[in-house]
């Protein structure tokens, strides 16, 4: 055998293109596996722990456990007990009723993955494959993420589940149910996940009345809770009693979400204002809130009230604002300016709002009031604030943000461009009048036959590098921008 086999990154480009290259990769693979002890861990690496579903692990079962269906048998044999399998992803191709019976044969004989951290189970479409998630479901077991497409669904499903994470996963620290096209009346979330103590992230998102009181009370009692997704009546999450009443472990009572960090939840009417900011009271330890709004265009006025509110917790580090692509909600200059209070805000993220044009002032008040920013996206276009003669604000947006914008890296607007905006395609001056060099774009999209643009960034920013890409797009869309202090 060559000695260039012996090294491993040889071998990795051998298997990837056998993999990309080859109609029955698995099969080429597979060969390589039993044909010596060097190239057996990099085939099973790409064959067995890089499988991007289900099918192919139950393709991996021995042959004896075939005979129930001898056509799933395949030419391979990989044990289940892998300690190298940590993560098992979704496959929307649920498994046949003869595959789930064999696994139940299998399960008495062995534990299913046993070092498996993370387990999604998408698109569940009946309570056939209830059996089939307690099948993965043991102590060392910390994300599990579970989605059903129930039309007539058994209220005992989502409890069994439940029920089975309690009793075999005390360590779970993520918990994920995605139930938005589970179209239910009368079945409710009720159940009591309390006993899971390490959760830390918790998202639940449908759009029927399934969550309930005691549900939000169960999690906001969870002491290591830092992330919560919610997006199911809303208000019941606004409702909270100011203090839990005490566990029987606790001899005191105490506020809800004691350790929550990031919330993102739907705000669906603008007189929600007020249990908003009792909720954002309560979580001292809040540094991100991303807020999906659902208010009618009527209400646009009703986010005044938010950002108000929003703008009192000044501790917020991170700040998403959005709203259904559909409705039309204005953003105005004060309510952006409210925001100003927030002064160690690192991340901003407004979209599918109507926000004001930016001009020049106004972004420079953004970035001065925001001296920590790392990354700010607007959906609002730049609109001129000074005549052609001395140049348009696509330029000045650059210049802005050149003197401003001492920690920003990642910038995201609308910026209409067009030749006339650079004719006078001159070097930004810093202070003591000498070419500032030291913004560095990174990621840049705009129209193929914007040549002209890129000349004139060159002359602006001579240490702009070679690192922009001009896409289909009039709008640029992401600008990167990182700063050197090798100016």
């Amino acid at each position: 055998m060559h000695r260039c086999l012996t090294i491993s990154e040889v071998l990795s480009v051998i298997f990837e293109a056998t993999l990309n290259n080859y109609e029955g990769e698995r099969a080429y693979l597979a060969g390589l596996a039993r044909t010596c002890k060097i190239f057996f861990e990099p085939a099973i690496h790409l064959l067995w722990r890089k499988q991007e579903g289900l099918q192919p692990l139950l393709e991996c079962l021995p042959q004896e456990l075939w005979e129930y269906d001898p056509n799933m048998y395949y030419d391979m044999c990989i044990c289940l007990d892998d300690p190298g399998v940590t993560d098992l992803g979704a496959n929307d191709k649920m498994v046949t009723a003869e595959v789930l019976y064999t696994l139940h044969k299998l399960r008495p004989l062995r534990l299913l993955l046993p070092n498996l951290l993370s387990l999604t189970c998408g698109a569940m479409s009946d309570s056939d494959g209830v059996p089939l998630v307690a099948l993965f479901i043991h102590s060392r077991l910390k994300s599990l993420r579970i989605s059903f497409d129930f039309r007539s669904p058994c209220a005992d499903v989502l409890s069994r589940i439940i029920r089975r994470t309690r009793e075999s996963c005390p360590s779970l620290e993520s918990f994920t149910l995605l139930l938005e096209r589970w179209a239910v009346s009368g079945l409710v979330l009720t159940c009591e996940i309390e006993d899971l103590q390490n959760l830390r992230v918790v998202e639940i998102r449908t759009y029927s009345s399934l969550v309930s009181q005691l549900f939000i009370q169960c999690l906001a009692s969870l002491p290591l809770l830092e992330e919560v997704t919610l997006r199911a009546e809303p208000q019941i999450f606004f409702t909270l009693p100011a203090v839990m009443p005490c566990s029987s472990h606790e001899g005191r009572a105490r506020a809800p979400f004691p350790s929550l960090r990031r919330l993102t939840v739907t705000v669906e009417a603008s007189d929600a204002w007020a249990e908003l900011a009792q909720l954002i009271r309560w979580c001292s330890s809040l540094s991100s809130v991303n807020l999906e709004l659902d208010l009618p265009e009527s209400e646009s006025g009703g986010l005044e009230n938010i950002t108000t509110t929003v703008s009192m917790f000044t501790h917020l580090t991170s700040l998403a604002i959005s709203t259904d692509l559909s409705k039309s909600v204005t953003l105005s200059d004060n309510s952006l300016r409210t925001l100003f209070a927030l002064k160690h805000l690192q991340d901003l993220e407004i979209s599918s709002l109507n926000c004001p044009d930016l001009n020049e002032a106004l972004l420079r008040e953004l970035l001065i009031a925001w001296p920590n920013m790392r990354s700010l996206s607007l959906p609002g276009g730049l609109k001129d604030f000074e005549s052609m003669n001395h140049g348009s604000l696509t330029r000045a947006c650059f210049e802005v943000v050149a003197r401003y914008g001492v920690n920003l890296n990642a910038l995201a607007i609308a910026v209409k461009a067009s030749e006339y905006d650079f004719y006078e395609s001159r070097p930004v001056l810093d202070e003591e009048g000498k070419p500032l060099q030291n913004l560095t774009l990174s990621n840049l999209t705009l129209n193929n036959n914007t040549s002209w643009l890129w000349d004139s960034l060159l002359e602006m920013f001579p240490n702009i590098g070679d690192s922009c890409n001009f896409g289909d797009s009039w709008l640029l869309k992401d600008l990167d921008l990182t700063w050197s202090e090798e100016a």
